[in-house]
C-alpha cells in the first residue's frame, strides 16, 4: 500500500466518529487502540522510508565521528588479512581502497568491516574514514612510492587533530630500506611525534623473521668449540630471498664463533651482489657469503650443492625463494635427490598456496624436512605488523641499556640511542627487536628456551656460568656488529651518527672491558627481562 494512502487512512481513523455520535460520547477502548496503532504504524513507515533513503548518509556521518578504531589503507592481499585480524582483535575496522569492484571489499563488508572507496592520498577520503580519530592506521596500498604519498597525506590530516595525549599509531609498509630510513626521518620530527607515531614494516622481512623463529638455522645445540658451521643456501634472490639473507646475517651468530655461511644461487648473482653492496658496503663482514650464478637445473650448481650437503661439518638449510609458488615447488622436487639424512631441511616459498601438513606427509618418505613459508596469513597478520609482544620486550631491552648508560653519566645528547622508545630512530628500534629475537639463539646454545609463563610451568633457576656468559657475549658482539653493518654503518675511529661511523665495529679482542660488559649484561638480566613480558626460562628438552 502506498505511504500516502496509509497516512490518509490513519488520519481518517483518528477523526472517525463511529461509536461517538455526540461530542462527549464514550469511545470504546478497542477504537482508541486502533487509532494509536494507526499513528504508530504510519510514523514507522515514514521512518523506515527516510532511513532507506538516507541510511548511507547516516552511516557515513557516524563513520566520520568514530574514534579508537583501526583504518587499513589498501584492500589487497595484505590489507585484507590485516582487516580480518584487527576485526578479530576486537576493533571496529574501516578499509580504504580506490577500486569499487574489488571483490575482497565485499567479503570484508560481509564480515563487518566498513569501506570507503576513494583515493587515500586525498584529505576528503581520509576524513571520511575518521583517520584523525583512529587508534591504528596501517598503509599497505601498493608500491613504496604510493604508500609514502599516502603517509604524507595522513601526516597532514593528523596534524590538525589534538592527539598529544594519545598519538595515532601508524604502520607504513615499505620494502626499500633506504626509503624506510627517509620516511622515518621525514615523519619522526618532534612536532609529528606529538600526534603520530610511525613504525615501518616489510612483509618480506616479517616472513623471514617468522620462518627463522619457527625453524632456526641452528637446529642442533652449538656450543663453544663445536666445529660445525651453519650454512644457508638461498635459491633466487628476489625480495623474499634478500630479506631472508639479511635476517639470517642479523641473528646467525653462535657460541662457537664460526661465521654463518650463505650461498646465493641466482641467474643474476653478480648483479644482485653488486646491488646489495651499494646498500650494504660491509655485507661480507657479516658472514661468509658466496654468490653463484646459475639455477638448480645446471650440473655445476648441482655438483656444488651436493658437496655442501654432504659435508657433516655443515648444518645446511636450503631456501627456495622463487616468486612463483609452483616454480618453488618444482625446485624443491629437483633438490630432493641431493639431500642427505643429516642435511635435509628445505624452506619453500609457497606464498598463500600452503598445505603444510599435506606437504610434510608427501615428503616424509623422501627423507626430507620441507617447511613452507611466505604466507600473508603470517607475514601481514596483526601480530606480525603491530608486534605488541616483540616491541614490549625490545623496549625493555632498550630501557636496561639506557639505565646502564645513565649510571655511567651518559646522556642522549651524546648518545641518540638513549632517547625514549617513542622517539627512538627506527633502525635503533629495529636493533632492539633483533636483540630480542636473538634471545632464543643464546638460550639454545646453553640448553634452555623461553616459553610463555603459565600456571603449569615452573621456571628454571637461570645462572649461566662465567664461561657461557663470555662465549655468548662474544656472539652478541658479532650480532651487534652485523646489525650495525646491515644498517649501513662502518668502522670509524670517532663515532659519527651522520656518517654512520662507529669505533666499536671491531673484533672482540680489540674492545675495552667497559664496552665488553654491554654484551655480557643482557644475558645476566635475561630472566628479569623475560618475566616483564610474561615469559620464563625452562630447560630445552628438544
Amino acid at each position: 500500500m502506498p505511504i500516502s494512502t496509509r497516512i490518509y487512512l490513519a488520519i481518517q481513523l483518528l477523526a472517525l466518529e463511529s461509536g461517538a455520535v455526540i461530542e462527549h460520547s464514550h469511545v470504546v477502548w478497542q477504537l482508541q487502540l486502533a487509532r494509536w496503532l494507526g499513528v504508530v504504524a504510519s510514523l514507522g513507515a515514514i521512518t523506515n522510508t527516510l532511513l532507506a533513503l538516507f541510511a548511507r548518509r547516516i552511516h557515513r556521518w557516524v563513520m566520520r565521528r568514530r574514534s579508537g578504531h583501526a583504518v587499513v589503507i589498501g584492500a589487497g592481499e595484505a590489507g585484507t588479512q590485516l582487516a580480518k585480524d584487527l576485526l578479530l582483535d576486537g576493533y571496529r575496522v574501516t578499509i580504504i581502497d580506490s577500486i569499487e569492484e574489488n571483490l575482497a571489499i565485499k567479503t570484508l563488508v560481509e564480515l563487518g568491516v566498513d569501506e570507503i572507496i576513494g583515493d587515500a592520498s586525498e584529505q576528503a577520503t581520509l576524513q571520511a574514514a575518521a583517520v584523525g580519530r583512529a587508534e591504528y592506521v596501517v598503509i599497505v596500498a601498493g608500491a613504496d612510492v604510493t604508500n609514502f604519498e599516502i603517509m604524507s597525506a595522513v601526516q597532514e590530516l593528523c596534524s590538525k587533530s589534538d592527539r598529544s595525549a594519545n598519538p595515532i599509531k601508524c604502520y607504513l609498509h615499505l620494502v626499500d630500506d633506504r626509503l624506510r630510513q627517509l620516511a622515518e626521518k621525514a615523519f619522526s620530527d618532534k612536532q609529528t611525534l606529538s600526534f603520530l607515531q610511525l613504525t615501518t614494516f616489510n612483509r618480506f622481512a616479517n616472513s623471514a623473521r617468522i620462518l627463522l623463529a619457527k625453524a632456526p638455522l641452528d637446529r642442533v645445540k652449538i656450543v663453544t668449540g663445536d666445529p660445525r658451521q651453519v650454512h644457508l643456501v638461498i635459491v633466487d634472490l628476489g625480495m623474499l630471498g634478500e630479506s631472508l639473507l639479511k635476517a639470517a646475517l642479523a641473528i646467525g651468530h653462535y657460541a662457537n664463533n664460526v661465521p654463518l655461511a650463505i650461498t646465493v644461487i641466482d641467474q643474476s648473482a653478480d648483479e644482485k651482489e653488486n646491488s646489495l653492496l651499494i646498500r650494504i658496503p660491509e655485507m661480507h663482514a657479516c658472514g661468509t657469503i658466496r654468490f653463484m650464478r646459475g639455477t638448480l637445473e645446471q650440473k655445476t650448481v648441482r655438483a656444488a650443492l651436493q658437496n655442501i650437503l654432504s659435508d657433516r661439518n655443515q648444518l645446511v638449510t636450503v631456501a627456495i625463494c622463487r616468486k612463483n609458488p609452483q616454480a618453488s615447488l618444482t625446485g624443491c622436487m629437483d633438490l630432493i635427490p641431493l639431500l642427505t639424512n643429516f642435511n635435509n631441511t628445505v624452506f619453500v616459498n609457497l606464498a598463500d598456496d600452503q598445505h603444510e601438513e599435506t606437504l610434510q606427509r608427501a615428503f616424509q618418505s623422501a627423507n626430507s624436512r620441507v617447511i613452507p613459508f611466505g604466507s600473508s596469513r603470517e607475514s601481514v597478520s596483526s601480530g606480525a605488523v603491530i608486534r605488541k609482544h616483540l616491541d614490549k620486550l625490545a623496549e625493555k631491552i632498550h630501557i636496561k641499556y639506557c639505565e646502564k648508560r645513565q649510571s655511567e653519566g651518559d646522556s642522549e645528547q651524546d648518545y641518540p640511542a638513549m632517547r625514549a622508545w617513542e622517539i627512538l630512530d627506527g633502525d635503533l628500534r629495529d636493533a632492539n627487536r633483533q636483540q630480542a629475537d636473538y634471545i632464543s639463539v643464546k638460550l639454545r646454545a646453553i640448553g634452555y628456551q623461553a616459553v610463555e609463563l603459565k600456571e603449569d610451568i615452573k621456571p628454571e633457576e637461570f645462572h649461566p656460568s662465567r664461561a657461557e656468559i663470555e662465549a655468548l657475549a662474544i656472539a652478541e658482539h658479532s650480532r651487534w656488529c652485523a646489525n650495525r653493518r646491515l644498517a649501513g654503518w662502518r668502522y670509524g675511529a670517532a663515532r659519527d651518527n651522520v656518517a654512520r661511523l662507529h669505533p666499536n665495529l671491531v673484533d672482540w679482542e680489540k674492545l675495552d672491558e667497559e664496552t665488553r660488559d654491554y654484551d655480557r649484561e643482557p644475558l645476566r638480566n635475561l630472566a628479569d627481562m623475560l618475566a616483564a613480558v610474561d615469559y620464563c626460562i625452562v630447560k630445552d628438552e628438544g
